[in-house]
């Protein structure tokens, strides 16, 4: 009877998780669903880039293309490395296609159903690792997946393989755990899934799984110098005693770094002499730890009256918001005065808070500059550091962060304001809680209020209007219907468009690699993060653009069989004679 009052909590529980995720997911996901997904997260600009790289992964798995060899910036190759490569997506990606969805389709499908990983994932992380009560997981769950950042630079698809950052965390949570009760199989399931799971997350979305892995430096770093000899006993007893679950690990890591190196190793011949201040340059000043963007209405209009500035550019507002900086630097304050003085109630969560409020603090500072003066000078000459452009973007790992210390944090203050039972021999009526009798209950309720209210407020300042779906997708799938078979003898080719000379040049650049895709043929043009060296084709409207292709194909050894595509006729035709 026990064992099935457990189930039936379980699958209330898990369904209890589904629902509200669906009611986070109904807002954040409203312009897509209210559309019939006919609206698409995103621009025609990154979000169409990585609808192609996904697609890219398709045509792999189908044995129609080299994994490292998308065909853009023809001839060149190994060109995988020079964006995000989306990898893990295909979890769903692939199921959706093969199911009959269309690339843009499966694409947004994809990022709804890793919201779900994401929310069930860090509810499940609150609970094992804290003790969260159930609402403070759910809401902070809501605050880490639905987040202002996330919404108001939906375009970057990259950005939501964060959602995968807790599910690799709690994988390595549960398998310290099992080791720890004698579950050596699980240990080693577990142990293994994390390994893997963090390769994936950084061979996927570089950008997040590199800050996640700082953030766990610093974590690291935290934990030692606060807690010297706890947390060196604890390693020493963990590898001696669960080396098992570590090796696993190890093993899981590993399995997924060759491929790793072999697509981000070849980047390194790219990257401009300059990284460094073009690095500083997207991080941002002071005014980028508390930038939220414009569309928040809460926060927007009130920090523009406070600083007496707008909003910074598109790479500097991915600020965390100001009720989750209090509940988790607050939080991680309280947690380590009641630490000093001998007054924690549930001190792993009130460590947690503390470790976790220090580390989002230092990974937020580390991208900040000061005229010329950064930490990130430090971290810049970390192995991988200087692929590093858009370092602001380590904001979305400082608002995880933030969101389990607040989770932490509550967890602890919450044992703090539990009511006093003076009935001798209760669960509550410790020595510590007896302290707090003198609070009165009246006082002790109205704090508790206080503190749901913050943590309600750091989910509904998450909320963002921002128009954040620009991509329609049947304007999309028209263009792809419109691109006709190419010639005979045509082996590669760029495209023209004197059509609209002011669109942004980038969509041009992505048409062509969109078209290439679906026709299997290789294009001269392409956009990525970097521009190949000599190649200088990047605005298609200019004077002398048509010129700078046949260079560029006679250079590389690919004048024969050039053609062009006139993208405003869809009209085929040989490339001019050079």
């Amino acid at each position: 009877m026990t064992g099935a009052r457990e189930r039936l909590g379980r699958r209330g529980a898990a369904a209890l998780v589904v629902v509200v995720w669906a009611a986070g997911a109904a807002v954040f996901f409203r312009e897509q669903i209210g559309s019939g997904f006919g609206w698409l997260m995103g621009n025609d600009g990154d979000s169409r880039l990585e609808v192609y790289l996904c697609e890219h992964w398709f045509k792999v798995l189908h044995g129609q293309a080299s994994w490292l060899d998308p065909r853009f910036f023809w001839p060149l190759r190994g060109l995988l490395g020079w964006s995000d490569t989306f990898f893990v997506y295909q979890v769903f990606y692939a199921p959706l296609r093969e199911m009959g969805a269309d690339p843009f389709l499966a694409m947004q499908l994809t990022v709804v159903a890793l919201s779900l990983v994401g929310f069930a994932s860090f509810y499940a992380l609150c609970r094992t690792a804290f003790g969260a009560a159930k609402w403070v997981a759910l809401a902070m769950a809501a605050a880490f997946c639905f987040s202002n950042a996330l919404y108001s630079h939906a375009g970057s698809y990259q950005f939501n393989g964060i959602y995968l950052a807790p599910l690799a965390a709690l994988a390595g949570v549960s398998s310290w755990r099992a080791a720890s009760s004698g579950q050596t199989k699980r240990a080693v399931a577990f142990g293994f899934s994390a390994g893997a799971l963090t390769i994936l997350l950084l061979f996927s979305t570089y950008y997040m799984g590199y800050f996640s892995l700082v953030a766990l430096l610093v974590l690291t770093l935290v934990s030692l110098f606060g807690w010297r000899r706890r947390f060196l006993s604890a390693v020493t007893t963990g590898v001696r005693e669960r080396w098992p679950a570590v090796a696993a690990a190890g093993v899981g890591f590993a399995a997924g770094l060759g491929p790793f190196l072999a697509t981000y190793l070849p980047t390194q011949r790219i990257r401009p002499p300059d990284g460094y201040a073009i690095a500083l340059a997207y991080g941002g000043g002071p005014r980028a730890l508390l930038d939220v963007g414009p569309g928040n209405p809460i926060w927007t209009s009130a920090l523009q009256t406070l600083t007496g500035t707008r909003p910074g550019g598109f790479e500097q507002t991915y600020a965390p918001t100001p009720t989750l900086w209090l509940l988790g630097l607050g939080g991680g304050i309280c947690c380590a005065v009641l630490l000093s003085r001998g007054r924690a109630l549930r001190r792993p969560a009130a460590r947690c808070a503390v470790a976790l409020a220090l580390t989002a603090a230092v990974e937020a500072v580390l991208t900040i500059h000061v005229g010329s003066h950064s930490l990130w000078a430090v971290v810049h000459h970390l192995p991988g550091a200087s692929a590093m452009r858009a370092i602001g973007r380590a904001q979305i790992v400082t608002a995880s962060l933030l969101t389990l210390a607040a989770a932490a944090a509550v967890t602890e203050i919450f044992a703090q304001l539990l009511p006093v039972n003076p009935v001798a021999g209760s669960a509550s009526s410790s020595p510590q809680l007896a302290r707090r009798a003198g609070l009165g209950g009246s006082l002790v309720s109205v704090a508790r209020w206080a503190v749901a209210a913050l943590v309600l407020l750091a989910v509904a300042e998450q909320y963002n209007t921002t128009d954040a779906s620009q991509v329609s997708r049947h304007a999309q799938l028209a263009f792809l219907a419109s691109v006709r078979p190419a010639p005979a003898g045509c082996r590669s080719f760029y495209v023209v468009d004197p059509a609209d000379p002011s669109l942004p040049f980038y969509e041009s650049q992505i048409d062509a690699m969109l078209a290439a895709q679906k026709l299997g043929l290789p294009t001269i043009n392409g956009y990525t993060a970097y521009h190949p060296a000599g190649w200088a084709l990047a605005n298609v409207g200019e004077p002398g653009y048509e010129e700078a292709a046949l260079i560029w194909a006679d250079s590389h050894s690919v004048a024969r069989g050039l053609c062009r595509l006139d993208l405003g006729t869809m009209r085929w035709s040989a490339a001019p004679a050079g």
